[in-house]
């Protein structure tokens, strides 16, 4: 009779992970999963043979979610039997006296880490410097694919240093979510990033600022630089309208990009929107677009007869599937003409299948916005349109 010990070890670890709860509750305190601990010593204590799945189940994912652990970090850096085992960690902590007692070690965290495939720290810009620097300092190479962290670029600094020195040492990534605080107080010249090219699929970038500025374009141009934009599948991006050229011109060797989002924080659309257009014809295999403002500003007026409106909704990629636009195409006033221009889209070849926009409307004395929403569907006739939902 075939025992469950007898089965392979790949066929063991996907059964175990099946059982164990994926991260801790909100209930429960910072470290590891509760459910997943106690199978973990469960397994442990079954058999000889389960001992390396059941440490895998307790040390798989780390989240440290309230305060830092002084004891937990202490653990991780002095037993390389749990360092090997982590390959998720999350430090979503906020900024607290306990920092100061794990300060220290916090470098040493990282080279600990080997087998480490994801790394996620909000909320902390320090330990995301202590932690990055201290693995350039050791020179040590992770194969983390995915990195999600908040970042701060003081008016100081010659760059998130640590962070961009960090990137040569994490080859593999794949997914990349920086969330960067700048002061737009610095210079031009303080924003040399000197780092090997890296091949992330997927890159969200999210740039706040207290002011907008030159320095903001010349961080996006600067980390569109580094990425080789070529291998690029996602890209999203939340910046201001001072930025939004430098954006453009890294667009054009986006040539593989399947999905954008971008969210500008501008009251004024048309220049950016045009700029766009002149982008869009080279992303040839672009799927989703979203063109958002961050605020409730009032939606670009774009009438669908209109030059600008001509050209959009010839610059548009026929392979893109998604539209979703926070600009008014005066539908009200041109319906049919609009559904004519998306059901040009079936005739030609075009893979559309939703389109989202807003549209100004009159209640009583005053106008409202809404948003629009246009669907692909197959009618009673069997043929394919667009209607309206």
């Amino acid at each position: 009779m075939l025992l469950l010990s007898d089965l392979p070890d790949d066929v063991l670890r996907l059964i175990f992970e099946q059982l164990a709860p994926i991260q801790p509750t909100q209930s429960e305190s910072s470290g590891v999963s509760i459910g997943r601990r106690d199978l973990g010593r469960a397994l442990a204590g079954t058999c000889k043979r389960f001992v390396p799945f059941g440490l895998e189940l307790v040390w798989r994912r780390v989240d440290i979610n309230a305060r830092l652990n002084e004891e937990l970090v202490g653990r991780i850096i002095g037993s390389k039997t749990v360092g090997e085992r982590i390959q998720y960690l999350s430090l979503t902590c906020l900024w607290d006296s306990a920092y100061a007692l794990v300060a220290g070690d916090l470098p040493a965290f990282l080279p600990k880490l080997p087998n480490l495939r994801i790394l996620v720290v909000k909320r902390m810009p320090q330990i995301a410097e202590l932690l990055l620097g201290g693995l350039v300092e050791a020179e040590t190479t992770l194969p983390l694919a995915s990195l999600d962290i908040d970042a701060r670029l003081a008016s100081s600094a010659t760059l998130p240093s640590a962070i961009f020195r960090a990137l040569p040492h994490l080859r593999q990534l794949r997914s990349i979510h920086l969330d960067l605080d700048i002061d737009s107080s610095g210079t031009d010249s303080a924003l040399r990033i000197e780092t090997a090219s890296i091949s992330p699929e997927e890159l969200k970038l999210v740039l706040t600022s207290k002011s907008t500025g030159a320095r903001e374009a010349t961080i996006v141009k600067s980390i569109l630089t580094e990425v080789r934009l070529s291998d690029l599948r996602s890209l999203s991006v939340e910046l201001s309208a001072t930025a939004f050229s430098a954006l453009c011109d890294g667009l054009r060797r986006a040539v593989m990009l399947q999905t954008l989002e971008i969210y500008v924080h501008s009251k004024h659309l048309a220049s950016d929107l045009k700029m766009l257009c002149l982008t869009l014809p080279r992303l040839e295999h672009l799927r989703k677009l979203v063109f958002m403002q961050v605020h409730a500003f009032e939606p670009l007026p774009v009438a669908l007869t209109s030059p600008l409106g001509r050209f959009f909704g010839s610059s548009l990629p026929q392979l893109i599937e998604s539209i979703q636009l926070n600009v008014d195409f005066q539908i009200s006033q041109h319906r049919s003409e609009f559904r004519d221009m998306l059901d040009d889209r079936i005739k030609q070849g075009g893979a559309l299948r939703r389109w989202e926009s807003l549209e100004r409307y009159r209640t009583g004395s005053s106008t409202a916005i809404r948003r629009v929403v246009w669907v692909r569907k197959t009618d009673e006739q069997g043929r394919q349109c667009f209607v309206e939902v």
